[in-house]
Parts: C-alpha cells; structure tokens; sequence
C-alpha cells in the first residue's frame, strides 16, 4: 500500500492523473491504508509475552509509518484545487486531527495542510465546527 502511495504521488502535477485520482476517491483509499490490517489483529496470542510485545509494537510502528505517509501525502495534495473538496470531509478532518495530536513530529504537515485549505474562505467554517475546531484551539 505505501509503494502505492508513493508511485501516486509522482503522478500529482500531471492534470490528467490529478483528475483521474480525484474521480478515484484517491484520498479515501488514503484513509482506508491507515487502519491495521485484520490479520494483525487476529495475531494477538499468549505464547511468549516478550514477542507478543514485540509484535505490538511493530505493528503500532507500521500504523504510524502509515499515518504519516497519509498525512504527508494529503499536505502535498492541498496544493492542488482538484482535490481540496475531499479534503475537507469530516473523516479526513478527523484524521488530520488524530494525527496532530498522536504523532509526534507532525504537527507542521497537518498545520500546513490546514493552512492550505483554509485559502479559501468558504473552508473555514469547516475548520472551525464540530470536534475539529476543539481540537485546534485546544492544540
């Protein structure tokens, strides 16, 4: 999934693949990678403390990996118009916000997607309703 991500993100300044992506729904495949995958959380087991921990832990590493990749990826992409409209949906307004207050090193990105959305005025309101606007003015 993230080698996906990553080869998609070349194609962004091209119109025609930006249209294509858009039409797509590319940023709800953005927030559907960022959920664990079933199979790990069948995993869990009590053989062996030491690697359940482990595995736990790579697995919460491997969320993040993928959170970040998706965060990143949504900054890059409110740079472009086409996909400023999806960006603004409760869900991924949520996500942003989960990810400015859980990760650390990442407030930039989100703070900076925000930013970018916000550029046109009729955005802010979304910005500043529902739990998203307690987030931020908590944050």
């Amino acid at each position: 999934r993230m080698q996906g991500i990553e080869a998609a993100r070349a194609f962004f300044s091209l119109k025609k693949a930006r249209a294509d992506l858009v039409n797509m729904d590319f940023v709800q495949f953005l927030l559907l990678t960022t959920l664990p995958d079933k199979d790990d959380e069948d995993s869990d087991d009590d053989d062996g403390k030491a690697q359940a921990k482990d595995d736990k832990d790579s697995r919460k590493e491997r969320e993040n990996q993928g959170q970040r990749l998706a965060a990143r990826t949504m900054q890059e992409i409110a740079d472009y118009p086409d996909f400023v409209k999806t960006l603004c949906r409760t869900s991924v307004l949520n996500f942003l916000s989960i990810v400015l207050n859980q990760l650390d090193h990442e407030e930039e990105t989100v703070t900076d997607t925000f930013v970018k959305i916000s550029k046109d005025p009729s955005h802010l309101v979304l910005l500043v309703e529902d739990s998203v606007g307690d987030i931020l003015e908590s944050f």
